[in-house]
């Protein structure tokens, strides 16, 4: 008999094997966290942000229809308010959320205290002020929240010259990193990430419309890499970092499509080779 004509056991057994690790994930679609949309009231609310402790609790702040910011959290069967809800006491016009190893910090554009930088942390049982609130020079935009080795730091855009400044809090008050309003030139679309101690930034800078990156070591800001490094304009700067590698990505004008690059420690290089979907083909 032709063996090309029967399949073997083997070959068969792999089929099969093969058919069973696929049709999983053909099945496997999106469902809502909770039994409802996040046990939401029906009103309409705004800049969603959400945030995954070490323990897996899953933490949502928002900005709700009366323009208050407000947290919620999954408890493994519904969303319920984290504390008393809303957490500002006045009108909030952005929010962003983060853990420590042991808190909940939500930080807000507070409208009490002229569209300034408010924190707040949850004590376990109410919402506190993190040190002073209305901690930036002016009024502020592109607001970020992040927990680095249990220090919080705030990032921000200040609207008078668009140009951005990072806060970390010690002793019981808000310091600078480096100069405030560090880069040269005004900036759009800011994103932060940590390597180590160390804040890495990226963002578009205004006058090439490219995309930057800088870091924060022995006491100033520096370039990693040449500045305006993207081969057009670029929008929508993301940093992360996989090990010690950091990656940007952004939209390019060139091609409007996704960009990925990384930095080889003299040169940021493209990770991948894109489809023309703008999907990438292989990443390093």
């Amino acid at each position: 008999m032709n063996s090309l004509q029967t399949p073997s056991i083997a070959g068969f057994l792999t089929a099969i094997l093969i058919l069973l690790c696929i049709a999983p994930l053909k099945s496997q679609t999106w469902q809502p966290l909770g039994p409802d949309d996040f046990n939401q009231p029906a009103s309409s609310i705004s800049y969603n942000d959400i945030v995954v402790d070490q323990n897996d609790n899953v933490y949502i702040a928002f900005i709700n229809s009366g323009n208050r910011a407000c947290v919620r959290k999954f408890d493994g069967v519904r969303w319920s308010d984290l504390g008393t809800s809303p957490v500002s006491p006045g009108i909030a016009t952005s929010v962003s959320i983060a853990v420590s190893e042991t808190s909940v910090y939500t930080a807000y554009i507070d409208g009490n205290h002229e569209n300034k930088v408010s924190v707040v942390m949850f004590d376990g049982s109410s919402w506190v002020s993190v040190g002073a609130p209305g901690l930036s020079a002016g009024a502020v935009e592109d607001l970020s929240l992040s927990v680095n080795e249990n220090i919080p730091y705030v990032h921000y855009k200040e609207k008078s010259n668009s140009k951005p400044t990072l806060k970390k809090f010690e002793s019981n008050n808000w310091f600078p990193v480096g100069t405030e309003g560090f880069t040269a030139p005004a900036i759009n679309r800011p994103s932060l990430a940590f390597f180590g101690n160390t804040p890495y930034v990226a963002y578009v800078d205004a006058l090439t419309s490219k995309a930057s990156v800088m870091k924060f070591a022995n006491t100033s800001w520096t370039h990693v890499g040449a500045p305006s490094f993207s081969a057009s304009t670029a929008s929508n700067t993301q940093i992360v970092f996989s090990g010690s590698v950091p990656y940007v990505v952004y939209e390019e004008s060139l091609d409007h499509k996704t960009t990925v690059m990384k930095f080889d420690g003299n040169d940021w290089v493209s990770a991948g080779s894109k489809f023309a979907d703008g999907r990438y083909l292989a990443m390093d």
